[in-house]
């Protein structure tokens, strides 16, 4: 596993993830609602053959703890596990509590 990791949140078609993993990162997850948004993060997820898990979802509906995972499995052992994690609830704290 790469020592830098990324989550990748209102992910789009996946352009900002390139340049991540070009720089080096190895994005965990894609968070997206876009279902032909998904559609393409899956395809470039098999075509590079990466570990990314893409979540067709909301972000208000999503746990954050399922957001910070390599290749389906739990990354606790990381020890930036914590720090992701704070960030990804901070996140989604802010999208809760954000007017429609």
């Amino acid at each position: 596993m790469n020592s830098l990791t990324a989550l990748s949140l209102f992910s789009g078609a996946g352009g900002m993830d390139i340049g991540m993993r070009k720089a080096g990162f190895a994005v965990l997850s894609n968070l997206e609602i876009d279902k032909y948004c998904c559609e393409t993060l899956r395809a470039a997820v098999e075509r590079e053959k990466a570990d990314t898990v893409v979540y067709e979802t909301d972000i208000q509906t999503i746990d954050p703890a399922q957001l910070v995972t390599y290749g389906q499995k739990s990354d606790t052992k990381n020890k930036n596990f914590c720090v992701r994690k704070l960030l990804t609830t901070a996140c989604l704290r802010g999208a809760r509590a954000s007017p429609a």
